[in-house]
């Protein structure tokens, strides 16, 4: 059903098709499927929470969806809820802006080709992705409401609010 939307979305000239990602089937599986059967549309993940997969494998799950898609992949990032980061992934919802800034700013440095910055102490080197750098991959931030507002918003590269705008844009058909 979803790939049908997907095609239907692309043959109406939208812009973009994105998948949530909650408590139902693997968002990143479907972009697969649906990047592999369209040609125009970009896809994206519209959002991911950040409490449900690592810095990591969100750096590799961009990287593939970027190359299976050519190009065409937005990667959505979110905080997520308390009900679901606590209800579904066993973790304390604590922090979330911190938590949302320092998984956005890992991913974006493993897709640049560098190496993790460690957060926990250990005897093991970071490491790094085991593709080519890849710089310039969209990331779409999304919060719950003010208490996720950031008074101290990033630095470009992170142009959260004209990537919101334009995500929005996307959303919407064109002839």
């Amino acid at each position: 059903m979803i790939l049908h939307v997907a095609r239907r979305a692309e043959d109406l000239g939208y812009d973009g098709f994105f998948l949530a990602e909650g408590w139902s089937p693997d968002a990143a599986v479907l972009l697969a499927e649906i990047a592999t059967k369209t040609e125009r549309i970009i896809i994206g993940t519209g959002v991911l929470s950040v409490w449900g997969r690592t810095a990591g494998t969100l750096a590799m799950l961009a990287t593939s969806l970027d190359q299976v898609s050519h190009g065409r992949f937005v990667l959505g990032l979110g905080a997520s809820s308390p009900q679901l980061v606590e209800g579904l992934h066993d973790q304390s919802f604590t922090a979330p802006v911190a938590k949302l800034r320092a998984v956005t700013a890992q991913v974006r440095r493993l897709r640049d080709g560098e190496r993790v910055h460690p957060t926990a102490t250990h005897d093991h080197r970071p490491l790094r992705l085991g593709v080519a750098a890849h710089t310039g991959l969209p990331i779409y931030l999304a919060g719950l409401g003010n208490k996720d507002a950031d008074p101290h918003p990033p630095t470009p590269p992170h142009r959260t609010s004209a990537e919101l705008d334009y995500m929005l844009e996307t959303m919407r058909p064109h002839p």
